[in-house]
């Protein structure tokens, strides 16, 4: 498959964002567009129930009003969304149009509220349409003057199905409700509400207008923000990316000291920084390679010299092959074998390959067991309480096996070994070096194991093996004392 390049990545990156974007768009749209069409639903509703409101307010200021008084409440209570009344008189049958019809309105100023009759003659049609029905019981009585209003359909908001004949100018559109007028128990007028449609309705038309001009517009300026935002930052990472190719290439070859500018990612800035790291650490290492083979050499050195000092001075009638004579010569034999088998059994552990073997063991027990095998009157073994671990039987023992013979060595004192649940502390007299390096590294030694005896990876072996098992291992100075700490609690059961 052939690779891409990071810009090609980014592209698809930010076409998807557009994509995504465009979704969100869409989905709004749709929003939108319900609340639009929920809205010219239920807005007939809206201004007819704020419509009867506003007529029952205004009678409940009149005082003994007359019926003409009552009548031009009705046309005084219209606002803008009412653009019409038509008006049925029951008591001569006379039609009357107060206003404009909702086709009149749009586009114009409001209407100067009038009445006009409609000839009788005028084209009328029939149509049954679901509307709100009022009925308008008002009092006139000399000193008791009520009104009240009752929805007479179905529901609280008085729906029902109602028939019209009406002029041919008027759409069943247009009309939203009727109301019934009757005075001292007398039918006398029918007045159908005539209400404008909420897209021409001004305020609403403007809001409306808006939103599509703001959706229409996102749409393209998304897209041209995301193109010139990944070409940018696809140009932009592809530089930071090439300088960071270049210094691996740099250390691949061998390279040291190599320059990595600051970036402007987070991401890419931690990954600069990570490999400047990782260069000053393969120098530590290349350095480290170098002490660890001058190391082996002088280690496995200073045995072999010592035999073949031996073997010439017996050439050379020198020495006399005797027990004394003997017994140097296997002591020297089996320090060379001893740091040879050291070495072997540190180049064991940093196998990859090399697999540990877990079972439930008590610590204080295997603290124990090491302590004996040792057979040294200068250990002194505590166990406050012990806890049992997942831990290798074997490497546990080599672990604590090590640390021990690592604090006899350090000094001809007491060595003081206490066991604490998960812990275990070996602590012995003697003095860190001022350096302090790290103990836990091949042939680093310190205090008196740098000049008498120690191969060099007593706590190296412990460090590994405390690393394979999940263990912690930490070494220190306590006055006069140094500390070594192996902590199993990460081996807890």
């Amino acid at each position: 498959m052939k690779a891409r390049t990071l810009r090609h990545y980014f592209f698809r990156v930010f076409f998807s964002l557009l994509l995504m974007v465009g979704l969100v768009l869409f989905i709004q749209a749709l929003v939108i567009g319900y609340g639009a069409w929920n809205a010219d639903r239920y807005w007939p509703v809206f201004v007819v129930n704020d419509y009867v409101s506003r007529l029952m307010t205004s009678f409940s200021e009149l005082e003994d009003p007359t019926i003409e008084e009552v009548m031009d409440t009705f046309s005084q209570c219209m606002d803008e969304r009412v653009s019409g009344l038509f008006v049925r008189s029951a008591v001569d049958g006379n039609l009357f149009l107060f206003g404009r019809v909702p086709a009149e309105e749009q586009g114009k100023p409001p209407a100067q509220k009038r009445l006009r009759k409609i000839d009788e003659t005028q084209e009328m049609h029939t149509f049954t349409k679901e509307s709100q029905v009022f009925v308008m019981d008002i009092t006139l009585a000399e000193g008791s003057f009520s009104a009240t209003v009752t929805p007479v359909g179905n529901g609280n908001d008085g729906f029902g199905s109602v028939t019209y004949t009406l002029p041919g100018f008027i759409r069943p559109d247009d009309v939203a409700a009727t109301i019934f007028l009757t005075i001292d128990g007398q039918l006398r007028s029918v007045f159908d509400v005539l209400v404008i449609n909420i897209a021409t309705y001004e305020s609403t038309r403007y809001m409306l207008d808006a939103l599509i001009m703001a959706l229409a517009w996102m749409l393209p300026a998304c897209l041209v923000i995301s193109v010139l935002v990944s070409v940018f930052m696809s140009r932009r990472n592809s530089r930071a990316i090439g300088a960071i190719r270049n210094a691996l290439e740099e250390i691949s070859h061998g390279g040291e000291n190599v320059t990595i500018a600051r970036q402007g990612t987070y991401e890419l800035d931690e990954i600069a920084r990570s490999i400047r790291e990782m260069d000053i650490n393969l120098q530590k290492n290349k350095f480290a390679r170098k002490e660890w083979i001058r190391s082996i050499a002088h280690d496995l050195n200073t045995p072999l010299t010592s035999i073949n000092l031996l073997v010439e001075g017996l050439a050379d009638g020198i020495w006399q092959a005797d027990d004394n004579f003997i017994a140097t010569l296997r002591r020297e034999v089996g320090s060379m074998t001893s740091r040879i088998s050291a070495v072997r059994y540190f180049a064991t552990l940093m196998d990859p390959d090399f697999t540990v073997q877990r079972q439930e063991l008590d610590l204080g027990q295997l603290a124990s067991a090491a302590v004996g095998q040792i057979a040294s009157a200068r250990i002194s073994l505590t166990v406050l309480s012990s806890s049992e671990v997942s831990v290798d039987q074997a490497l546990t023992a080599r672990a604590l096996s090590e640390v021990f013979k690592n604090a006899l060595e350090a000094d001809d004192g007491q060595v003081s070994v206490v066991v604490d649940g998960t812990v275990v502390r070996v602590r012995n007299k003697g003095r860190l070096p001022e350096d302090h390096p790290d103990l836990f590294e091949p042939w680093a030694r310190g205090d008196r194991s740098r000049h008498e005896g120690g191969n060099g990876l007593g706590l190296p072996i412990v460090g590994q093996i405390c690393s394979l098992l999940g263990a912690g291992v930490d070494i220190r100075q306590d006055r006069d004392d140094v500390v070594v700490t192996l902590d199993f609690s990460g081996c807890a059961s």
